[in-house]
Parts: C-alpha cells; structure tokens; sequence
C-alpha cells in the first residue's frame, strides 16, 4: 500500500469510526500533517481522494466538511450499493443546529437498519449522485436536486417541509396546531391585538401557509379579529415591525412570529429600542430553536422532537422501499407542544 493511500484510509477510518462526524468540518490540513506524520501534499491528495469517494466536500474559503456518516457496520457491506441514504438540506455547511438534530435522527435510524448516511447540499450537482447507490433520499428542503433524485427513480421522502409535489412522501410537524397553542397562550395573556410577522414576500412555502390558517384560527376563537400579516425580509430589519415598536396600539399587545430565529431578531431590535418584554408587549416564537433559549428573556413558542423527526423519516423511508413507488404518497405529521417561557404576560 503507498503512502498516499495509506493516509487516505486512515482518514477515512476516523470518519467512519465518528471521530469526525457528518456535518463536520475536518481539522486544517496543517494539523492532520501532524497528526497523519505525512507532507501537506500527501495530506491534500488524500482529501482529493475522499472528495472523489463523496466522504467529504471541500468548499472554497470556507474549509472541508465530512459529508458521510460513521458506519456502525461491515464498511465492505455498506458500499456494495443501494445502502446509503442521502440528506438533502439546503443551507451552507456546516449544518445548523436545527438541521442537526434532525440529522443525528437520522443517523440513529440509518443505524438501526445498517444503512449509510451522506449529506448532500443543493447546490451539488445531481450527475455528481450515483443513484444506483442510493436506498433513499430525505430532504428538508423544496429542493430541484431531490426532484431530480425523485425523477430517477429514487424514493424519496421530504422531512419537515409540506411538499409541492403531492406524490411525494411527507412527514411534517403540525405547524397548523402549534400556530394555533401559541396564539392562544398570548390571547389568555390579555393581548387585545395579537401582529403576525410572516416570513419574506414572495414566499410559498406551504408550511408557512399552515401558521398563517392556526394564526387566523386561533384569533377567531379569541374573539379577536386577524391582523394583516407583516412581511418580514432576512438580514435587515422589517419596516412595518419597526414602525409597530416605534408607536405600538395604547391596547396590551403581542407578536406571534412564524419562527423563532424572526421573533430572537424582533427581540433585540425591541431592546436596542429600550422597550422591555414581556412588560411592553409579549413576543412567541415556533419550532423551539436554539435561539429561542438565547433571548432575555427566553422565547415562549411551540416545539417538537426533532431528533424523532429524522428517526421517524427513515422509517418511512423504509416503507416506501417496502411498498413500491407506485403506491399513493403518506402523510405524517407530528404533535407540536406549547413551550412557555417569559416572553409572554402570564395570564389574567
């Protein structure tokens, strides 16, 4: 055996063995000539190597990331083909930690039913997917590349998204319910006007389209009439939201945001403004991220199991697998629960 492929190998082990995990980034190149007592060369052509062998991906100014996941099986087994499920995600690595949870979900179930977990970014090109080797794809995004893997004949199952396309398998939390649990919470806080803050203008996203109806829903049953929901545009700050905290209704108020990452942006413009939650106005959130326990106060908002999630969208995987494509499409969805915290009023 060279020495190049000696040193591919062993890297290769310490991402099969999870000593560098899927969704990781692999330690400078400097650092594994150390560690592997190989040339930066060497090192770098070994990495070349693993590219080729989709372990890892290597991204331009930003490093490279481990997009297998550690095999708790015989390694020989697990590349003979039609064993390895592809995660379709849509952000830049590494994954965040939403998207994470949902994949360690993943990778539990993948275990469980010796099959092989890789990540796969949109932007990756699908003639570079060898579809022979594919038991599957689960994508957490409306995507064109799991379309393409969909219309090769590659079961496919969208985890966390309400698909476009109604052939397609889904499982899905109830957005519509949570929406509906933390509107209410804010309704028994005393708020007389509850604001909706959508995400961006344009959007089509079906699951969104499900917190607006439990939004609605839940103001109806409040007595309280629907607010025209406020567009909010990533990366500055929403004008109709800035106006709203500038001269906010004499009445006791409260913001419902269609997710928590909107609703921790919202917070902070509230503080730089001197404004005080839940004292002021009350603010909730949805999906329970990790941002929502970094506000101050911490975020209320409705949340799920996001590690069941992943766990529950390979076996769904499996049974599409079992039953043929040609069976009708299955929809799950999962239970949100209401998450309280201080940012809203405690009720009357």
């Amino acid at each position: 055996m060279s020495l190049l492929e000696s040193v591919k190998d062993r890297l290769a082990g310490k991402i099969d063995s999870g000593e560098y995990p899927a969704g990781s980034k692999l330690p400078p190149i400097r650092e594994l000539v150390r560690e592997l007592d190989a040339s930066f060369v060497t090192v770098q052509r070994a990495i070349g190597l693993l590219q080729k062998e989709q372990y890892v991906k290597s991204h331009v100014g930003k490093g490279t990331y481990v997009i297998r996941g550690s095999l708790d099986m015989d390694t020989s087994q697990a590349k003979a083909g039609g064993n390895s499920v592809a995660f379709v995600f849509s952000d830049p690595y590494p994954l965040t930690n939403y998207q994470m949870e949902i994949y360690r979900g993943v990778q539990e179930a993948c275990r469980a039913m010796r099959l092989v977990d890789r990540i796969i970014g949109i932007d990756d090109d699908p003639r570079g997917v060898d579809s022979s080797r594919l038991f599957g794809a689960i994508s957490i995004c409306q995507s064109p590349l799991a379309l393409e893997l969909s219309g090769r004949g590659v079961p496919v199952v969208m985890c966390g998204e309400i698909p476009q396309d109604k052939s397609a398998d889904s499982i899905t939390p109830n957005y519509h319910d949570g929406s509906r649990q933390v509107v209410r919470h804010i309704a028994g806080s005393g708020a007389r006007r509850i604001f909706f803050v959508d995400v961006f203008e344009g959007s089509s996203e079906l699951c969104f389209m499900e917190r607006r109806i439990g939004y609605q829903e839940a103001m109806r049953e409040a007595g309280l009439k629907a607010e025209q929901p406020m567009r909010w545009h990533w990366r500055k700050c929403s004008s109709a939201v800035k106006s709203l905290l500038s001269k906010p209704p004499k009445s006791q108020f409260g913001i419902f945001a269609a997710n928590d990452a909107m609703a921790f942006e919202i917070c902070e413009m509230a503080h730089e403004m001197g404004l005080r939650i839940p004292e002021d106005f009350s603010i909730a959130g949805l999906e329970d991220m990790a941002c929502a326990r970094q506000c101050e106060p911490q975020l209320t908002t409705a949340g799920y199991d996001k590690r069941g999630l992943g766990q529950e969208a390979v076996k769904m995987l499996a049974r599409r697998v079992r039953r043929g494509l040609s069976e009708g499409a299955e929809r799950v969805m999962l239970p949100m629960k209401l998450i309280v915290r201080g940012s809203v009023r405690p009720p009357h």
